[in-house]
């Protein structure tokens, strides 16, 4: 009987999630075939459905990116590809057609270093985790060294390893961090000098640049560019990587 119950209660429980997940499949099909037969201006609709019903997840944004790329929407097909790469960093097919687009657009970016290749093929959450995993190694060892015999000389290699990986993962995280909270322009935009309509225009910010905001005021945000170039903008014309919740 109690195992007739619990079996009950565990369908009703899991039965709704096995549902939707079915139901969040089957739109992102429909979705893929839309885009497949070349009809984007649906696949968008339905993939942006999917993000308001379910959130973001890499495969949806990878493919609502192509999308807009398709449809000639450089900028919030780069917001796309930026957003999947904060889901799943290092991902060499988001990677390949995000640098796709901007070549095509003439958004080009400063060759980067090895550092700095390393430091983003992985996100935060990642390089936290390695900070972690070096701080319970060492830990351990201290441990252990009370109760076991460990030798000065592994003792001392993973102290070292240990401090060179939290060393390398905290140089990492702030180069990380410093593009992680960055906004993209959906579109062309002039760079004012004041948050005020009809001030005098300093520059362009063009649809596809990063920014990263610095201030606000009103329906204006000041900005510094991946360029150098700094102004206000209309908040409309840009949108956050990683929205507000």
């Amino acid at each position: 009987m109690i195992t007739r119950t619990l079996f009950l209660l565990l369908t009703l429980i899991l039965l709704p999630q096995f549902a939707t997940a079915s139901s969040q499949n089957q739109k992102f099909q429909e979705a893929n075939s839309f885009y497949s037969k070349g009809d984007f201006t649906t696949a968008i609709t339905l993939y942006e459905s999917l993000i308001a019903e379910h959130g973001y997840s890499p495969g949806v944004l990878y493919n609502l990116g192509n999308s807009y790329a398709q449809v000639g929407y450089p900028g919030r097909a780069i917001l796309s590809y930026e957003r999947a790469l904060r889901l799943s960093p290092g991902n060499s097919d988001i990677l390949g057609n995000l640098e796709k687009v901007q070549s095509e657009n003439g958004l080009f970016t400063r060759d980067k270093s090895l550092g700095s290749r390393i430091a983003n093929s992985l996100g935060i959450n990642q390089w936290g985790m390695l900070i972690l995993v070096a701080l319970t190694a060492v830990s351990a060892t201290v441990v252990g060294s009370l109760y076991l015999r460990i030798s000065r000389r592994v003792m001392t290699s993973v102290c070292i390893g240990s401090a060179l990986l939290i060393l390398l993962s905290g140089i990492s995280t702030i180069s990380v961090r410093k593009n992680w909270f960055c906004s993209i322009m959906i579109t062309s935009s002039p760079l004012l000098i004041s948050p005020f309509e009809g001030a005098a225009k300093v520059g362009t910010a063009r649809e596809g640049r990063r920014v990263f905001p610095q201030n606000f005021h009103g329906s204006y945000v000041y900005v510094v560019s991946e360029t150098g170039r700094t102004g206000w903008l209309l908040t409309s014309d840009v949108q956050p990587v990683v929205p507000k919740l």
